[in-house]
Order: C-alpha cells, then sequence, then structure tokens
C-alpha cells in the first residue's frame, strides 16, 4: 500500500466510527459530563459529530481516486 492508500483506509476508518457515535446519539441515548445539562451536552456533541463527519467526507472526496 502506498501512502495515499494508508490515508484514505484511516479516514473511511474514521467516517465508520462518527457513523457510529452519531447513530448512538440520534437513537435518543445521551452523555453525561460532569456539571454539564446531559440533553445540551448531547446535542452540542451530535452537532460537532455531524460537522466532523462531513468534513471527513469532504477529505476523503479531494483524494486522488485510486490507480
Amino acid at each position: 500500500m502506498n501512502t495515499l492508500d494508508d490515508l484514505r483506509a484511516d479516514w473511511i476508518r474514521t467516517r465508520k466510527t462518527l457513523s457510529v457515535h452519531i447513530g448512538y446519539l440520534e437513537s435518543g441515548r445521551k452523555i453525561y459530563p460532569i456539571d454539564q445539562d446531559p440533553d445540551a451536552a448531547s446535542a452540542e456533541l451530535l452537532s460537532k459529530l455531524r460537522d466532523y463527519h462531513a468534513e471527513v467526507q469532504q477529505w476523503l472526496a479531494q483524494l486522488p481516486s485510486q490507480a
């Protein structure tokens, strides 16, 4: 494998992991950080995870196509 293939594989794994966490929060589960409202913290995390997921999608689209 070359560096771009390794990078692509890493980003694909990252995208999958983000999707799992997004699904967890979308199903109504919450996080419970100390001294924070679980609803607000969960909503903020979900928003950030969606943003990260979109960014990873963008990175993957910008990689040169596989040979």
